[in-house]
């Protein structure tokens, strides 16, 4: 589309004085604005004339503007042409109705205002430029099509006539044989044409090349082109799945987006393929701790694991560093392809993932990966195909686990790149070992704290464990912190060997319990209150023993699988630390002490009120930005060493935020200021919103006084001051998205037992005064809500709801988040009125009451929480 040509634009009205109104209001050097006297001369312009956009009078005599709209929606020559209507008549709904029965995208009343006049123009004109551009660029692509399509015809006719040339070359150097004794020339003729053939067939392969690799790089772009509508389409259906629906609405949209979503993993695999085969594919070398990564890729597949009834153990060799630098994103993606492969295909028993050191240098290590299972196992003949794209062991498996094939090619190319090897050691029906070696590299300019160095006397543990490869990881781990151990397979061996030391005078200095023991429950031994206790269970078994750790105040919680770091944190805790039987229990922890500059962003009072309460838990008395903007101008002006950023704030976001403080970083040259992103939604892809935006973490709301200690030793470990009674949180997943869904009846003791925690993390008169300015501002936050839907203003009563939910949510009122999410669902005033705000406001109404009296009748009490 030429850049100089202007754009059509057909005014049509049965009164001159009226176009040339339009005429002057339009006038523009870019618009060629044509006008017509009736109905019947604007159709003859449409069949003469390509136009972007038709300002369509409704009343006119003969033809009405209804009319016209119609027999041009008929047309195939003109259905796509936007209409505007013009009318005085546009002020009752059966009117807008016809129109957009008509054909009719907008309505445009009189008298026109101008400025939205040529606003709306503008988009539609704006739009034709860009559909316009949009069909050269098919057309270009339909090119470049054909002109493949011929090369490829014209390489395989070279082809065919260079096997012709070569199959007479063949016959004949046959006839020069049989005369090569009668001419010593000849043969040397004959020599000369076989190096000219030589020459001829290396530039014929090296030309198949070039063609391969055009068709590679036309895949990778392809793929990306592809994934993009396809985000869209999965985007939109999880939008859809979230407004009022039917049973048989949402069956067939869950169907799609499952579809869509595996069609995109496809696409992914397909993307990483081609980018490989056209030599795309770059590696990052950062540093990153090499223990998290691996911790973090078993834990996303241990809730499943649990689900499915399998035990997962996890064993870091020691030797190996915890910090080496190479690129992260794809190591995590190889070990998340062997782990995923190893769920799909067990049912009953384990999975386990081990980490060998195999060779270390100054500046380089190679290090062993195994992730073995005990699941269906692979047959022998089919165990060579399994690292060939788009092929499975069995085709049965594609059909019964689902999957591609591309993943183990994708791995073992990413693997050669990382200069190492992959292969695999099965037996069928008795399971799988996948094993990898990569390289990675040490810097050695960096500094850091070595985890297996305890600087205490020589410790004595008694385990009861069964687990052969927990064992395995706990020999392991113990006697690189000069530590020696006791394993035990039940109860009764615990209490013989108890007994046996006592005998001895040679005490057992810790305990660590396998909670998962059959039949026996290793928690119900009664243990000498000066032992500290150990449990370690799967996550979901913690809340499950509370009544063991308020009886043994010493205990602590490990997760399993066990992991290294917590388990060095936990051993620190205990034998560093000095942690008596005085100390408190995990629930009541007292919390580090930190040094530093903190930046909280918060545009709710009542949430800004609990996150400074909590951080001061920890010395910190952080500094307030009340909206976007205030923190774009304290990040740039002050140095801090993290920010926590509410996600939904008026005006600027906090994603806006964010962005902007990351291109000053860049710019500047500055440190990388540690971004928490917190948010009240817990919709499905919102960590992968706030990662996009640059932000480092993510903590859900209700705000957990855990999740604050966490994220502090996390990042901010090396500002901690030294403090005799800090204990383990160990809460790995502590930072996920607390999926509340409240029931209709009984909220009330669980909003209770939520003020009640909130009393003991932050004390009984600052949790009194949290919960009266929640209900002096709240009946205010409502009603301010009701007027946003009285008024129609469906952006403000989405604001306003979400304001009021993080206000909920932080105070436990878990049937007000509840309404609220509901509101929150209204993306337009048809939306709204489906599902009858009204009704939900009055309900908002009614629970509050109930909290409120609830509240006004524990206050006296809560002083004694």
């Amino acid at each position: 589309m030429s850049e100089n040509k202007k754009f059509n634009i057909l005014l049509v009205d049965d009164r001159p004085e009226n176009l040339i109104a339009l005429e002057n209001l339009l006038d523009h050097p870019e618009y060629n604005l044509v006008k017509a006297h009736s109905g019947n001369e604007a159709l003859n312009q449409l069949l003469n004339n390509d136009f972007c956009l038709v300002l369509l009078d409704v009343q006119m005599p003969e033809m009405d503007g209804y009319e016209v709209a119609t027999l041009m929606k008929n047309s195939e020559r003109t259905k796509t042409i936007p209409i505007i209507f013009i009318s005085a008549i546009f002020k009752e709904f059966e009117h807008i109705f016809k129109g957009y029965q008509a054909g009719a995208v907008d309505f445009l009343a009189k008298p026109i205002v101008s400025e939205i006049l040529k606003n709306k123009v503008a988009i539609f004109v704006d739009l034709y430029r860009k559909r316009k551009l949009l069909e050269d660029e098919v057309a270009q692509r339909k090119l470049i099509e054909e002109e493949l399509k011929a090369h490829r015809d014209l390489l395989n006719e070279k082809v065919i006539e260079r096997t012709r040339e070569l199959l007479s070359i063949n016959s004949k150097l046959l006839d020069e044989i049989e005369i090569r004794t009668k001419t010593e020339g000849n043969l040397l003729e004959t020599n000369r044409l076989l190096q000219e053939s030589m020459k001829r067939a290396v530039t014929l392969a090296q030309e198949a090349e070039q063609a391969n690799r055009a068709k590679t790089e036309f895949l990778a772009n392809m793929s990306h082109e592809i994934r993009t509508p396809l985000n869209g389409v999965i985007g939109m259906t999880s939008l859809l799945l979230d407004t009022q629906l039917n049973s048989d609405q949402k069956q067939m949209l869950k169907s799609v987006r499952s579809s869509g979503e595996l069609l995109l993993q496809i696409i992914n695999d397909i993307l990483d393929i081609s980018k490989i085969e056209a030599g795309k594919l770059l590696l990052e070398n950062a540093e990153f701790n090499l223990y998290e990564l691996i911790e973090n890729s078993v834990d996303m597949i241990s809730e499943q694991a649990i689900q499915k009834n399998l035990e997962t153990s996890l064993i870091i060799d020691p030797n190996i560093p915890e910090f080496v630098s190479g690129d992260p994103t794809r190591l995590r993606q190889i070990l998340m392809n062997l782990l995923s492969n190893a769920l799909k295909f067990t049912n009953s028993g384990e999975i386990s993932c081990e980490a060998k050191l195999v060779k270390c240098s100054f500046d380089k290590l190679k290090v062993r990966f195994e992730i073995t299972d005990t699941g269906i196992g692979i047959p022998l003949e089919d165990q060579l195909k399994l690292f060939k794209p788009f092929v499975q062991a069995d085709s049965s498996t594609s059909r019964k686990f689902g999957g591609t094939g591309l993943g183990l090619s994708i791995c073992k190319k990413i693997i050669s790149k990382m200069e190492g090897r992959i292969g695999l050691e099965s037996i069928p029906g008795k399971g799988t070992t996948f094993w990898f070696e990569i390289s990675l590299n040490i810097n050695t300019s960096s500094v850091h704290e070595k985890r297996f160095q305890l600087n205490t006397t020589e410790k004595n543990l008694l385990i009861l464990e069964t687990n052969l490869n927990t064992k395995k990881a706990l020999e392991k781990y113990l006697s690189s912190m000069n530590m020696s151990a006791v394993f035990v397979n039940t109860n009764s061996e615990m209490l013989s060997c108890f007994s046996e030391s006592l005998k001895n005078n040679k005490k057992f200095d810790a305990v660590i319990i396998d909670q998962a023991m059959g039949g026996e429950s290793g928690i119900e031994l009664d243990f000498p209150k000066n032992v500290p206790v150990i449990l370690s269970a799967s996550i979901k078994c913690r809340k499950d023993n509370e009544e063991f750790f308020q009886k043994n105040p010493a205990s602590m919680f490990l997760s399993k699988p066990i992991k290294p770091l917590y388990l060095v944190s936990a051993l620190k805790n205990i034998f560093q630390q000095g942690k008596s039987s005085e100390g408190k229990s995990e629930r009541n922890f007292a919390a580090d002490q930190y040094k530093c500059r903190v930046l909280l962003t918060e545009d709710n009072k009542i949430n800004q009120n609990v996150a400074v309460k909590m951080l001061m838990k920890f010395g910190i008395n952080p500094d307030i930005a009340n909206n976007g903007s205030e923190a774009v101008k304290a990040a740039l002006q002050s140095d801090y060493d993290l920010v926590f950023m509410d996600c939904q704030m008026p005006e600027m976001d906090g994603y806006e935020v964010t962005r902007i403080i990351r291109e000053n970083e860049r710019k500047s040259g500055k440190k990388k200021l540690p971004i928490i992103a917190m948010t009240a939604h817990s919709f499905q892809g919102e960590r992968e919103k706030c990662f996009q935006a640059g932000m480092d973490d993510f903590i859900s709301k209700p705000v957990r006084l855990e999740d604050i200690s966490f994220l502090l030793n996390k990042w901010l470990s090396e500002m901690k001051i030294p403090s005799v009674t800090s204990e383990v949180i160990n809460s790995p997943d502590s930072t996920l998205p607390a999926n509340v869904t409240p029931e209709d009846s009984g909220f009330l003791p669980k909003t209770v037992k939520r003020w009640k925690d909130l009393a003991k993390a932050l004390g009984a008169n600052d949790t009194i005064e949290l919960l009266d300015i929640f209900f002096t501002t709240s009946m205010e936050n409502i009603e301010r809500i009701a007027a946003a839907w009285k008024s129609r203003d469906i952006k403000l009563l989405d604001r306003e709801t979400h304001n009021f939910k993080g206000s909920c949510a932080n105070m436990g009122m878990e049937k007000l988040m509840e309404l609220c999410k509901k509101l929150e669902k209204h993306h337009s005033v048809e939306d709204a009125e489906k599902s009858f705000p009204d009704s939900l406001i009055a309900e908002m109404k009614t629970y509050f009451n109930i909290l409120h009296e609830e509240f006004l009748k524990l206050k006296s009490d809560i002083v004694n929480w």
